[in-house]
């Protein structure tokens, strides 16, 4: 709904260093400015900003793209939310399309969720209130005391990730928070369609949906609330309640509540979406490339307030595709710390697909039964969690050794076993992990019992182990790979001749090799290439130059695509004109969007790493080297030419064709004669 003439202005007026700056410590270094990439965990700086362009780079984890992008990475907004963002912080009239109608249906819609997101955020401040005010609260505080938060401190870990959490208390009665709600002026309406309060049966008026309730609030990405679990307190004493002043509810309800209450689904709340914790692990998350699942509120946040903070939890439902597409956005790896019971391993089992589907490489962490993440923080602490996790085992070991470890009632039975154990591999998707997974054989039929030879060919040949090579190393490694979840093919680490290398494409021990000199001369010949391209990256003026045709005729394979792509970018925008008159002027006028956009694929990497660090500052130094460049490799590809001539004479002379031998030199004498002019 925003105008392109409003998109176009918020990027044109946009500055990157401010506004990444807001997140990233950064420091000039030549044309850009440098800071450690908030996309990953790092030591040494490596992320780089350039304000010419408007461009950031990671060199270590080749995250990319303009203020935008990074806003809608780092910050979970959407591309509108982001424009929105900017246009605000710098002042811009956001202008939107469509007709009157249209612009009037956008307002009102804006403008009902905004009155949804104001109800959520006066429900958690009133919770965090009564947590502290409310007669009745002191049994949420016990209940917080249980689980070694002590809600009565000023400072101190619990109590910060009990704030970050807004963790709060919903008081003993009917209406309070409608009550609270009115007081302040808020409308009824928006906190009915986000769940805080129900409509009565009989008569007008709401009550509150959750009452007597240690309360949870919900955030997105952007740290709004969008919905509240409440877990059941104890029921107040009429002792209690009499020093409240206060009388029992009478729900005429004689069964226990349900031990937790969520919200339910709203225009801004979709439990298939949201993560709880994620907006105050991301940050964390992406730091330690890690993310720790558990199943509950209390598992999330007694380990936040013990140092582990990289930890979410599903809310009210099982493990999905769409929360594993949100923790993808700032790590793919995930460990699984669910429940050690039966629940709790069938929660695992279930996220194995889900995970799958969006590329989350998941590793589980075992727990004994009847011991939650919760129980293990608070008896050995963060120290007991740490060791957990250490120990994960990769999600198809783990299946594996689940199915192997239930009790086995004859042998019908394993053979169901065994079966089921194929299936689980033949599901595994990469090939590699599969190879590895086959040389666990052994390991099956030692837990199964198996001891007959005849009996151990079947089982091998049922998950489709190759015994051609014999056991030792090669199986251990196999094992020990898929033991640590780690792809490498055995056969491949040693090298030997049936193993595959990636370089050259060939399989190891069977290409004749090149001579050194010609191959050493192709590779130096490449990166002189990548820097004369490079040069034009750094300033798009030097395409206006003359030395840009002897590029063109020099340049081969995508680095010659790529200038032509650069180049016809360049004359798209009208650069010739302003590059004769001034060069210097015209030496950012590309918008990296569209360069990256015309390149071929393979020089995305490198073409970004440019513009985001070019690696020269000043005009005259980045053409004299370009100059030097062109060249050095005008010399190399003359000695490649003269060695091709050379292997067509020798190979003319044994086949005794003289005039192909006097053709050949006759070429050769042509070409010297031209490169001395």
């Amino acid at each position: 709904m925003i105008s392109q003439e409003t998109v176009d202005r918020v990027k044109s007026r946009m500055n990157a260093i401010r506004i990444i700056g807001e997140y990233v410590k950064l420091e000039r270094r030549g044309r850009s400015h440098i800071g450690l990439c908030p996309f990953h965990k790092e030591k040494t700086p490596s992320f780089h900003v350039s304000d010419e362009r408007n461009f950031y780079h990671c060199f270590g984890c080749s995250v990319s793209g303009d203020p935008i992008r990074f806003l809608m990475e780092h910050e979970g907004l959407s591309f509108v939310e982001a424009i929105r963002h900017i246009a605000e912080r710098e002042g811009i009239d956001v202008v939107e399309t469509g007709d009157d109608r249209d612009r009037l249906q956008a307002a009102e819609q804006r403008r009902r969720l905004e009155e949804m997101y104001d109800a959520g955020a006066v429900a958690a401040t009133f919770y965090e209130r009564m947590l502290s005010e409310h007669p009745l609260a002191e049994l949420a505080r016990d209940e917080l005391r249980k689980r070694g938060l002590e809600p009565d401190q000023q400072s101190g870990d619990g109590i910060d990730a009990m704030r970050a959490f807004r963790v709060g208390y919903a008081p003993y009665g009917w209406d309070n928070l409608a009550r609270q709600l009115r007081d302040q002026g808020a409308g009824a309406q928006p906190a009915e369609r986000v769940g805080l309060l129900v409509p009565r049966k009989t008569g007008p008026g709401h009550y509150d949906r959750f009452r007597h309730r240690l309360m949870f609030a919900v955030l997105d990405l952007r740290g709004r609330v969008v919905a509240f679990s409440g877990r059941a307190l104890p029921e107040p004493t009429e002792e209690l309640l009499a020093r409240a002043g206060l009388s029992p509810l009478g729900t005429g309800n004689s069964d226990a509540p349900a031990k937790y209450l969520n919200s339910p689904e709203s225009p801004i709340y979709r439990k298939r979406e949201v993560l709880f914790g994620l907006y105050q692990a991301r940050h964390s998350v992406r730091e330690r490339d890690q993310c720790i699942l558990v199943e509950g509120n209390f598992d999330v946040v007694s380990l936040h307030a013990r140092g582990i903070t990289n930890v979410v939890a599903p809310l009210g439902t099982a493990f999905t595709a769409e929360q594993g597409k949100e923790i993808r956005r700032y790590t793919n790896q995930a460990v699984m710390l669910f429940d050690g019971d039966s629940a709790g391993r069938r929660a695992t089992e279930s996220a194995r697909a889900p995970a799958r589907e969006v590329g989350l490489v998941v590793r589980v962490a075992s727990l004994p039964d009847g011991v939650d993440p919760d129980d293990l923080a608070r008896q050995g602490g963060a120290d007991a969690v740490r060791r957990v996790v250490g120990a994960s085992q990769s999600m198809l070991e783990y299946l594996i050794e689940s199915t192997l470890d239930e009790k086995v009632s004859g042998a019908l039975d394993k053979a169901e076993r065994i079966k089921r154990v194929k299936a689980l591999m033949e599901e595994e998707e990469d090939p590699t992990v599969r190879a590895m997974a086959k040389s666990y054989a052994d390991t099956v039929a030692e837990r199964l019992g198996i001891a007959d030879p005849a009996t151990l060919r079947a089982l091998e040949a049922s998950v489709g182990v190759d015994r051609r090579f014999p056991s030792g190393p090669s199986q251990r490694d196999g094992r020990a790979a898929f033991h640590s979840g780690s792809a490498p093919v055995a056969e491949e680490r040693r090298g030997g001749i049936n193993s595959y290398d990636p370089l050259s494409e060939q399989p190891r021990g069977r290409a004749a090799p090149q001579p050194p000199e010609r191959a050493k001369s192709r590779n130096q010949a490449h990166e002189i290439e990548q820097e004369i391209f490079g040069a034009f990256l750094d300033f798009p003026s030097l395409l206006g130059d003359a030395v840009s045709w002897e590029a063109a005729n020099l340049l081969e394979g995508d680095l010659a695509l790529g200038y032509v792509a650069l180049r016809q970018v360049w004359e798209s925008v009208g650069q010739v004109q302003s590059a004769t008159e001034n060069p210097a002027n015209a030496r950012t006028s590309l918008a990296p969007e569209s360069i990256l956009g015309a390149l071929p694929q393979s020089l995305s990497s490198y073409a970004s790493q440019r513009l985001a660090a070019p690696k020269h500052d000043q005009l005259d130094p980045c053409r004299g080297e370009l100059v030097a460049n062109l060249r050095r490799l005008e010399k190399l590809q003359a000695v490649r030419e003269a060695a091709h001539v050379v292997d067509e004479l020798h190979q003319a002379q044994a086949q005794g064709d003289f005039e192909q031998e006097l053709s050949l030199l006759s070429e050769r004498f042509r070409r010297a004669r031209e490169r001395r002019r």
